[in-house]
């Protein structure tokens, strides 16, 4: 994924903060290899966690996907910033944790979700999308194959843990 936004004009902005367990870790937006000043990086169990969480959302039916998130947020384009956000740690932090199979199905996760973003692919990321695009349909398929193999279950995530708060229309 890249920083740009995957929405067009007149989307809805929502913050977010990313909890878990052991406190409140920033997962960057954009793609910056710095670390914050002053803030906490997530522990190798933690960054597991995310992407085991971001993989069973992204895995599940549209009906599953619509559940895990409040009513005023882009879902398709939260479920691709929460695999990214996740994967952006993983590549810095898990060196040596998973294995080479586990890192190259995250990789072609991150390949189809790049392809899926740019001009001209607004209608992919609308919300009805989830339920007929295909290219929704191959990110079930390679999500549920990184399921299998990092031994996590198929089962939908809880809803998700983060703070949205709702923002205005642009």
């Amino acid at each position: 994924m890249n920083s740009k936004s995957l929405g067009g004009p007149g989307w809805r902005c929502a913050a977010v903060w990313r909890h878990s367990s052991v406190g409140t870790h920033v997962f960057p937006r954009a793609v910056t290899r710095e670390p914050f000043v002053g803030v906490r990086m997530p522990s190798p169990r933690d960054v597991l966690a995310r992407i085991e969480w971001s993989l069973r959302a992204l895995a599940q039916p549209s009906h599953a996907q619509h559940q895990l998130y409040p009513s005023f947020v882009c879902i398709p384009e939260e479920l691709a910033l929460e695999f990214n956000d996740a994967l952006l740690v993983a590549r810095a932090h898990l060196a040596g944790e998973i294995s080479p199979v586990q890192l190259g199905v995250l990789e072609d996760l991150d390949r189809k979700l790049c392809e899926m973003s740019g001009p001209g692919t607004e209608a992919v990321w609308r919300a009805e999308a989830l339920q007929s695009a295909p290219e929704w349909a191959e990110v079930r398929t390679i999500a549920a194959r990184a399921i299998e193999l990092f031994g996590w279950s198929p089962d939908p995530p809880p809803p998700s843990p983060d703070t949205f708060i709702p923002g205005r229309a642009t």
